[in-house]
């Protein structure tokens, strides 16, 4: 038995290859992968055609967007990647695009979801159910007509009881 491993390039090149050989069929996927390295502290992110990643540090929001076109949508294919920098205590929220509605303005949408977004947190609703909560408040304005799919995750240290090292300073986690 053996393992092939790809670099992440690799495999979004060889999706959107697979995908463009049948020209008959409009067939194009987004893509929304992101890499977190938990020891260094960085998210990597790699967009074609999916919405923006929400990262809120505090009272600070840090959109991580991509301007590439869905995979297999045009002959030739670009993917960016960007690197950024987590802190602890960060909140990474990824959404897609069946969030928001082409009836309503997606500014307006974006701006109301990253405001209730950032009271949830404010208000300190746990974790585990703050998606619902989320997801509960923002129906309530706008109907959700398509497939949505929303991951959120908190960046947090994992010091053992037995360790002698305590960080102190968000800025050095």
């Amino acid at each position: 038995m053996f393992k092939l491993q790809y670099e992440s390039e690799t495999a979004m090149h060889t999706l959107h290859y697979v995908m463009s050989l049948n020209r008959e069929v409009n067939m194009d996927a987004t893509i929304d992968f992101a890499l977190v390295d938990l020891q260094k502290g960085e998210l990597w992110s790699w967009k074609a055609g999916s919405m923006s990643t929400y990262i809120l540090r505090g009272e600070r929001l840090i959109k991580v967007d991509g301007a590439a076109a869905p995979v297999g949508f045009m002959p030739v294919f670009s993917i960016e990647t960007e690197k950024v920098k987590l802190l602890a205590d960060d909140y990474v929220v990824m959404v897609s695009d069946g969030l928001f509605s082409g009836d309503h303005d997606w500014d307006e949408q974006e701006q109301y979801f990253v405001n209730l977004l950032k009271e949830s947190i404010e208000n300190e609703i746990p974790i585990d159910i703050l998606l619902y909560h989320l997801m509960e408040q923002y129906q309530q304005r706008y109907e959700v007509d398509d497939d949505c799919t929303i991951m959120l995750f908190n960046v947090g240290h994992v010091v053992p009881k037995w360790s002698v090292f305590k960080p102190n300073k968000k800025a050095i986690s």
